[in-house]
């Protein structure tokens, strides 16, 4: 990442044990070291949210995003394309 950093996989489960209304979301996140001049880069920026019903599933996929520098640019360059886009 440039200017240092790292990447982390949160998972946040929503009403454990109950099966019927339990969710499973997980996101990709982004934490920097330091802000830049041009922007505060202090605040987490998520790269990628998935909610789905199985744990399992979700962390495999959110840590495949994580692991993938590729994956990880691109994610980063479309949310802030279409965050400059909205404001």
């Amino acid at each position: 990442m440039p200017g240092g950093g790292y990447v982390k996989v949160e998972l946040l489960v929503s009403d454990r044990g109950n099966v019927a209304h339990e969710r499973v979301t997980g996101r990709v996140v982004i934490e920097p070291r330091s802000a830049t001049p041009r922007r505060n880069d202090l605040v987490p920026f998520v790269v990628e949210e998935l909610e789905g019903e199985d744990e399992n599933s979700v962390v495999a996929e959110l840590f495949r995003i994580a692991r993938d520098n590729a994956a990880l640019a691109r994610r980063v360059l479309r949310r802030r394309s279409s965050e400059q886009r909205l404001g």
